[in-house]
């Protein structure tokens, strides 16, 4: 007779968890926001169907949070995703969502509009930076129906970067090489002669990684907000010449897209406050007086005028400024 009961105990145990499975992956496969998300975190971490049932109750009742389970779409989800994918990659976001229901990398791109930056591989490329122009200056404006013409300002910089290299799968190169001295070496992994001959090269020096990231940035006069162009490798043996030419592939690259029409003129040029970026930006900048005919004649008759003033400019009128930020840098007493 104890066996027939015991039995009968076992029989309704197993039938009770039978059925609190069942419930269990009967909500966690519906589209019931939230709830979902809960029981598939709980049954990922095997929780016991008794333990997730208290747990659900006092979730549903607002008693306490849902553990391990973010809301799939709120603010604070969002931007704890968007940080790991961008300090992490998205190795670390696909396992913190398996395991602690944070938002996949697909919820992320529809809740968020992602614009791609080509950085530079190799030497500086004129159609990197009409892709940039494009994407990150040209769309936007067109998409918010600006059609006010500002003065631009463009700003260059440098960045530290990580000494390693990096592969881009959409042309099969590699990239985080110093862009002054790649030319030197086949950066496209067409063969395994190639691949090869790119080590022996790192090996023998005569090809580097960048230490540097050369960041070119526009903003607008009027308007919050910085658009960067050009994300260029480099190393610390930049010479005035080469500042100047990203100066130049940099403007032609403007007038081309035809951003002049859409966005305005580059007005101004603010570059470091280093002894290169100066050099260069005398000799890029500081080519040409004011002149009272051209486009400049409307400014020149008010500052001719202003005894002491400079009136010496670059290309269309093209003034130069340095960053703030060096100037109280070398002005500070620490």
């Amino acid at each position: 007779l104890e066996c027939v009961k015991l039995g009968q105990k076992l029989s309704n145990c197993i039938r009770k968890l039978t059925n609190y499975r069942r419930f269990a992956f009967a909500v966690a496969e519906s589209n019931i926001p939230r709830l979902k998300q809960f029981l598939s975190v709980g049954l990922r971490n095997g929780a016991s169907p008794h333990k997730l049932m208290n747990m659900l109750a006092d979730a549903l009742e607002g008693n306490a949070p849902a553990p391990n389970a973010c809301p799939s779409t709120d603010s604070r989800a969002i931007n704890i995703t968007l940080m790991t994918y961008i300090l992490s990659g998205r190795k670390l976001l696909y396992a913190l969502s398996h395991a602690n229901g944070l938002p996949s990398l697909r919820t992320l791109r529809n809740h968020m509009a992602f614009t791609r930056i080509m950085p530079t591989i190799g030497t500086i490329s004129l159609s990197d930076i009409l892709h940039n122009i494009q994407e990150v200056v040209l769309k936007p404006h067109t998409a918010a129906e600006r059609t006010t013409l500002h003065g631009v300002n463009l700003m260059v910089d440098e960045v530290a970067l990580e000494e390693r290299a990096v592969h881009f799968r959409h042309n099969n190169s590699v990239g985080g090489l110093c862009w002054r001295h790649s030319p030197l070496i086949n950066l496209v992994f067409s063969t395994y002669d190639s691949t090869l001959a790119l080590v022996k090269s790192l090996k023998e020096t005569s090809v580097h990684f960048a230490k540097e990231m050369t960041v070119v940035a526009a903003s607008c006069f009027g308007e919050s907000g910085t658009y960067p162009i050009l994300a260029l490798p480099t190393c610390k043996h930049v010479k005035a010449a080469d500042s100047c030419t990203i100066y130049e592939v940099v403007m032609d690259a403007w007038r081309t897209c035809g951003a002049v029409a859409k966005v305005g003129r580059i007005r101004r040029w603010s570059t470091d406050g280093d002894m290169i970026c100066r050099v260069s930006g005398y000799e890029a900048f500081l080519s040409q007086k004011l002149s009272s005919t051209g486009t400049s004649r409307v400014i020149h008759g008010t500052l001719a005028g202003m005894v002491g003033l400079n009136l010496w400019t670059g290309p269309e009128d093209v003034t130069l400024n340095f960053n703030v930020k060096h100037i109280f840098k070398r002005k500070s007493p620490f």
